[in-house]
């Protein structure tokens, strides 16, 4: 009998000690996730930021040493990974008129082109342009982290002579798909 109890509170134990370390485990993949999602957000953006700064400086500079032509010239030869990347590019001139553009996608056309009802915001020669979020996906981001699905286009702006400027940036539909495989792999966890 003796060994009967035993035995009982044995398996007892075992199923209470399993059981508590399964609810810590899980626990802490979900506080894995919350923590974790806002720093992969920013370095995808980090990384993105700096493969738009490699590009406007690679065009720029093209543009010093071989002219506007062997600059539009180039940027048709390197379509298929601008495809890829969904990098945007505007040529303009001082009265902001499109001369030349790059899209892969007219929505990021017009909010680089700031038509429509987008808003904007600036930090140096950086811009994002955003459309205005709804109350229900303000409420939702508040509760649950959310990609910023509302912002649309990020890009950087400078002068390419006394009259022309460009402008390089990229949809973040790309960011937001990078950190939404991201977030998927947690929540099959």
């Amino acid at each position: 009998m003796f060994f009967a109890q035993m035995k009982r509170l044995k398996e007892r134990t075992a199923f209470r000690l399993s059981t508590t370390i399964a609810f810590v485990l899980l626990v802490c993949l979900f506080g894995l996730n919350f923590a974790i999602q806002p720093l992969v957000k920013s370095q995808v953006l980090l990384k993105e930021q700096k493969l738009i700064e490699y590009r406007f400086n690679q065009y720029i500079e093209l543009f010093k040493q071989s002219g506007y032509q062997r600059l539009i010239q180039q940027i048709r030869s390197d379509d298929v990974e601008l495809q890829l990347l969904g990098i945007e590019i505007r040529i303009s001139d001082e009265k902001n008129t499109t001369l030349w553009k790059y899209s892969s996608n007219k929505k990021t056309a017009d909010a680089m082109n700031r038509n429509n009802h987008y808003l904007s915001f600036e930090e140096g020669n950086w811009t994002m342009v955003y459309k205005p979020a709804s109350l229900v996906y303000k409420i939702q981001s508040a509760i649950v982290w959310k990609p910023d699905k509302d912002i649309m286009v990020r890009y950087k702006t400078g002068k390419l002579d006394n009259r022309l400027t460009i402008q390089v940036g990229q949809s973040l539909r790309r960011m937001q798909e990078m950190v939404g495989v991201f977030s998927a792999f947690f929540k099959y966890l």
